[in-house]
């Protein structure tokens, strides 16, 4: 199976925990592809490369140059990393073969191979969970022909690179970041990969990107990928506070952390203790880090909307 993911230097920790609990729960070979700027050091790449060792994964990376972003001058405001799996189609990063898109702020607690043999089956370029709660919302922004409610979270794709090449998805991605700024543009990719296909995606189960709701309901038994999209991080707490929150069964937090906490757990198990203790070291510098807590205060926990006007900033509603 052909995996990509994006990841900056701040997020090697839970990248770690969202592809090593992807792999525990598929026993075939992984090709992943890592894309990440500057900031990823040689030293946490190989890092990276030591961790992967126990796992049946080739690891490989693929450096993106800003300049993809040159002609599109509001793209820059946003750290470039936001934009690169939008691109990776048009980079032939697995020589044409399809892949999926991995998120590093999900974890997997079961196997997915027979929803992408389905969707391979089904003929589309991408697919992707619908997130009707989030449609409205879009409908208000860009007002589409159809409103039958197909607006997709971006957090797991599923892509078929020839079909993506054959409809030319980069060139009318291109194209809707030519038409629309920042200022309409509040989820970045996510709202451009919607505009693109409007709809015209294959619509994959709730339960591979389980997320908001369905994170905090009787469903979660049956996620099979979860997504922690809100602001509460787990891998941001100490042992001493996962303690606390596993207890915390009857909130809504508790159950979707507890399943967190005990994959977490299998994954750091599959490490010796010098890599284990080097993850911790990240994780406890990744939990103080100034840049984390900047990169997450501006982009996730205000969610601010950019909107005409030099006072009109709203906020989003999660």
């Amino acid at each position: 199976m052909n995996v990509l993911m994006s990841i900056t230097d701040t997020y090697v920790y839970p990248w770690y925990i969202s592809i090593s609990s992807f792999a525990l729960k598929h026993d075939e070979r992984i090709n992943l592809v890592v894309q990440h700027d500057k900031s990823l050091s040689v030293k946490n790449r190989d890092f990276m490369k030591d961790l992967m060792r126990p796992f049946q994964i080739d690891l490989n990376f693929l450096e993106m140059d800003s300049d993809i972003l040159a002609d599109l001058p509001f793209a820059k405001l946003w750290h470039p990393i936001v934009w690169y799996k939008i691109f990776a189609p048009d980079h032939d990063v697995f020589e044409g073969k399809p892949f999926l898109h991995l998120d590093s702020d999900m974890l997997t607690i079961a196997s997915i191979k027979l929803d992408f043999d389905n969707f391979l089956n089904s003929g589309k370029a991408l697919g992707a969970v619908v997130e009707p709660r989030l449609h409205r919302e879009f409908e208000t922004r860009f007002q589409p022909r159809e409103k039958s409610g197909w607006y997709f979270n971006a957090g797991l794709l599923f892509i078929n690179q020839q079909k993506w090449l054959e409809n030319g998805i980069g060139l009318r991605i291109r194209e809707v970041l030519s038409k629309y700024t920042e200022l309409r543009l509040d989820s970045l990719d996510q709202d451009v990969l919607n505009l693109v296909f409007m709809g015209d995606q294959f619509r994959l189960n709730k339960f591979l990107n389980s997320h908001n709701e369905l994170l905090f309901s009787k469903n979660l038994k049956n996620g099979k990928i979860l997504h922690f999209i809100w602001k509460l991080k787990p891998w941001l707490f100490s042992k001493e506070d996962k303690r606390i929150l596993c207890l915390l069964g009857v909130s809504k937090y508790g159950p979707a952390f507890h399943k967190y906490f005990n994959m977490e757990t299998a994954c750091l198990a599959k490490q010796d203790k010098v890599l284990s203790d080097e993850l911790e070291s990240i994780r406890l510098e990744l939990q103080l880090s100034p840049k984390y807590l900047w990169e997450n205060l501006t982009r996730e926990f205000f969610g601010i909307k950019r909107r005409l006007g030099f006072f009109n900033i709203d906020f989003r509603k999660y």
